[in-house]
């Protein structure tokens, strides 16, 4: 059986919680299926996730109202996800160096470096930037193996879990890449 309609259902993804209610009126006995597109406006293609909620009111019987309420599910917002490789991230750490060299030949305390809505210090920049890209593998691994339980998809989310196991293999020689980098004179 195909649906019998479709809502589109606009909300503010980076507010706390929001609800909304679709009244599908059916007679009893029969059966109906309907599709529900959730569009938060706000959430950046493939690195923000969203948990969905759904509980069904089946109206009141002699007994008094009858509600189903399910697991919440995790859902990824807009398609695959998506993160630097490592590669990108061993580019982005030379340019760092360079960049940093350039403004504090003599050094770098005086000069800090920006991401992450933080500045760093020039010193260690180069490894809290491979932190917080580990950590983020590490969100986007917990939120992918959430939204595998409910995967209609499983193969698909597989591959991409096995993308971000090999980026998550490549912390340590990033980690390396910054050392020799430091060791090298291309940052202070």
């Amino acid at each position: 059986m195909g649906p019998s309609t479709a809502y589109a259902v606009n909300f503010p993804l980076r507010e706390g919680s929001y609800r909304h209610s679709v009244n599908q009126l059916i007679p009893a006995g029969t059966a109906d299926r309907f599709v529900v597109s959730l569009v938060a406006a706000e959430a950046e293609r493939g690195r923000d996730f969203y948990g969905v909620s759904l509980t069904l009111d089946c109206g009141r019987s002699k007994k008094g109202r009858a509600t189903t309420a399910w697991e919440s599910v995790r859902v990824l917002a807009y398609g695959p996800p998506v993160w630097e490789s490592p590669d990108e991230i061993r580019e982005r750490l030379s340019r760092m160096a360079g960049r940093v060299r350039e403004l504090a030949p003599s050094g770098g305390d005086s000069v800090g470096v920006l991401f992450n809505s933080t500045v760093h210090p020039a010193r260690t920049a180069m490894d809290d930037y491979v932190t917080v890209y580990e950590n983020k593998l590490k969100v986007l691994v917990a939120a992918l193996g959430e939204c595998q339980k409910y995967a209609a998809d499983e193969t698909r989310m597989r591959t991409w879990l096995t993308e971000l196991e090999r980026a998550t293999e490549e912390i340590e020689p990033l980690r390396h890449h910054a050392t020799a980098l430091r060791a090298s004179g291309g940052h202070p």
